[in-house]
């Protein structure tokens, strides 16, 4: 075991090192509680996991991208920035789920590889609030998108458009069109988000709810920075933003 962890380290990266040898850990930790094993092979604590450093996109690049994409594509990215959600929940969205008095959307289910069911986990399913710019171009978004059942309609009625396809063609596209990071990520969007919070001050106990973590330890292993103040001033900070002046066309009007 110590010679094939030698080998991980000197021809993969890190993370895989560390996942690889963590996942073979637990395997040796099952065989042993079944009986299979007397010891587990793996002794000691393992190094620690690297942190991996996100990718986020500038406020600049964004709104390159929402001056020229696709309304659809316009509200999958701005629900993903400006929101926190995950592709798989983004995909798996009703209009049902979003409450224009309140400006609140409840997410309950993702769609993915070609299932809907239950979101990632018990925590992720939460009703969490939505901006004034972002539930105004949800509304336009409604009146374009032709189904009265899914945000984001499929070739069938019962059913979403699959996120896979579209982050293979859209998401694939849109990083070629603005000369965007190769490896930068749909998910890398959701840290974008927390990016902006994290920048505007807003509370770290507020950060781990709006990004629906488990605890605030996942949210200060993520995000190691100094989190002062109030997450309201995030939300003002992105109707700023994204209003314009007067006169001027929003960011994100469709």
């Amino acid at each position: 075991m110590r010679q094939f962890q030698k080998h991980l380290i000197q021809n993969k990266s890190a993370s895989v090192a560390y996942n690889t040898m963590r996942t073979i850990k637990k395997v040796f930790n099952w065989a042993v509680e079944w009986e299979i094993m007397a010891d587990n092979p793996i002794k000691g604590k393992l190094p620690p996991e690297p942190k991996a450093e996100h990718p986020t996109l500038s406020m600049e690049q964004l709104a390159q991208i929402f001056g020229k994409v696709a309304a659809r594509e316009k509200v999958a990215i701005a629900l993903g920035v400006f929101a926190g959600l995950r592709i798989s929940e983004i995909f798996g969205l009703r209009w049902e789920d979003i409450n224009f008095q309140e400006n609140t959307l409840y997410i309950r289910r993702q769609f993915t590889s070609g299932l809907i069911g239950s979101v990632k986990t018990e925590v992720s399913k939460s009703i969490i609030p939505i901006w004034d710019q972002l539930a105004n171009m949800l509304k336009a978004w409604k009146l374009q998108c032709g189904s009265p059942e899914w945000v984001f309609g499929g070739k069938t009625s019962d059913r979403p458009l699959r996120p896979e396809r579209w982050r293979q063609l859209q998401w694939t596209k849109i990083k070629r069109q603005f000369n965007l990071p190769s490896d930068l990520r749909f998910h890398d969007l959701r840290h974008s988000f927390a990016t902006i919070l994290i920048s505007q001050g807003a509370d770290k106990g507020d950060i781990q709810q709006l990004m629906r973590h488990k605890s605030i330890k996942i949210t200060m292993d993520i995000y190691r920075h100094l989190l002062p103040k109030d997450v309201s001033r995030a939300y003002e900070f992105f109707n700023k933003l994204c209003g314009g002046k007067s006169g001027e066309r929003d960011l994100l009007s469709l």
